[in-house]
């Protein structure tokens, strides 16, 4: 049986990663629930037709530091998918909130900022190994 001294880094890691989406996945799963429960006669109805966007961009946000774990040959795809995916969710938020929310705002530039940092990892390895 392994103790804890005996866990290597790299199953340390794969162990956090799986804690910690295991984690994210129960606080969509919450958030969703909570917002499924919204009437559609409240104000807050553009949140509950929202939540979709925002649990999708939070995945994206999180799912981009993950891009370099992906074999190579994956990572541009993966990427496009990803930049496909943000321009839907974020192009949805814009049409649903006008101003946007602070808070959904801070979730657009962090999950451009998470991207964009995901872009540059992508191809600085695709340069070195050219």
């Amino acid at each position: 049986m392994n103790r804890p001294d005996d866990t290597t880094p790299a199953e340390a890691g794969a162990t956090n990663r799986v804690q910690t989406w295991a984690g994210l996945l129960a606080v969509w799963t919450e958030f969703a629930r909570r917002t499924g429960a919204i009437a559609d006669t409240s104000p807050l109805r553009p949140l509950k037709a929202a939540a979709p966007d925002i649990i999708a961009l939070q995945a994206l946000c999180f799912a981009s530091a993950e891009i370099m774990t992906l074999p190579a040959r994956d990572r541009h795809v993966a990427l496009d998918l990803a930049w496909a995916s943000y321009q839907r969710h974020t192009a949805s938020l814009r049409a649903a909130f006008t101003p946007m929310p602070e808070g959904l705002a801070e979730l657009i530039d962090d999950t451009t900022a998470a991207l964009t940092t995901a872009r540059a990892a992508v191809v600085a390895a695709t340069v070195i190994h050219e």
